[in-house]
């Protein structure tokens, strides 16, 4: 069946004020016995009661576990959508894209506003401000160094998006903040960004985003952009004092 691992979130559990972790099952066998995966869960759980809030992923395969989850001491937060890049086009937009390691996040910090279809944001449990704050502080990390490279899009020499890119290995990147600012939303900006993206490493490394289910806006751009469907998790939320009890049953 495989083993589940536990992992503490310190950024997370910084900018939210409470004990953050994650469980991790990516090598979790979709054949493996519903009811024993689910004990595995609740069991784990029940063991960091010193953790506060615990995130967990988990493939349309393990359904029954998630319900199972969601019965005794979880919140369905969030399906999302991991889409792969299949093919682009050419962009004509009176923008520069530019490939950098850094950049001021001063400017690009106001698209922390947009991120409404995050986790954070549909968790009712986590104050908005607070949600927000963590984009911002991430959008200033990712573009004094966290993130890989970052694709910047410039009008008149100002930045007016941003698309994060992490390398997950030789073969796959993963772009995790993909954003435009407000008043050059649909003008072209993000097609401009992922064409240069594409054009930069599709020759050699399979490109990946993700989105809410609910982001409607955001399908639909990536759908156009020529991203296709490629797989789909369940996003749950574990805050261990709501459910005190529950988890061991």
């Amino acid at each position: 069946m495989g083993n589940l691992k536990f992992e503490d979130l310190e950024w997370d559990s910084e900018k939210l004020g409470v004990s953050c972790g994650r469980i991790i099952c990516n090598d979790i066998s979709a054949e493996s016995d519903s009811a024993k995966l689910l004990d595995a869960f609740k069991r784990l759980i029940s063991e960091k009661r010193g953790v506060d809030f615990i995130t967990i992923k988990l493939l349309p395969a393990f359904r029954l576990v998630m319900n199972g989850l969601v019965k005794s001491c979880a919140e369905l937060i969030d399906t999302e959508i991991v889409f792969k890049l299949n093919k682009t086009g050419n962009s004509n937009v009176g923008c520069e894209v530019k490939i950098v390691k850094k950049c001021d996040p001063s400017r690009l910090v106001p698209l922390a506003d947009e991120m409404v279809y995050s986790r954070f944001f549909l968790d009712q449990e986590i104050p908005k401000i607070k949600a927000r704050q963590l984009w911002a502080d991430s959008i200033k990390n990712y573009c004094l160094g966290r993130a890989d490279n970052l694709a910047i899009a410039y009008i008149k020499e100002f930045p007016v998006g941003m698309v994060t890119i992490d390398f997950l290995d030789n073969n796959r990147i993963n772009l995790h903040i993909v954003g435009v600012l407000k008043k050059f939303q649909r003008c072209g900006v993000g097609s401009s960004m992922i064409t240069k993206i594409a054009d930069r490493y599709g020759g050699k490394y399979d490109i990946f985003v993700e989105a809410s289910s609910m982001n409607i806006q955001a399908i639909n751009f990536y759908q156009k952009s020529g991203f296709i469907l490629d797989s789909m998790h369940y996003i749950l939320h574990v805050w261990t004092g709501k459910h005190e009890g529950k988890v061991a049953d």
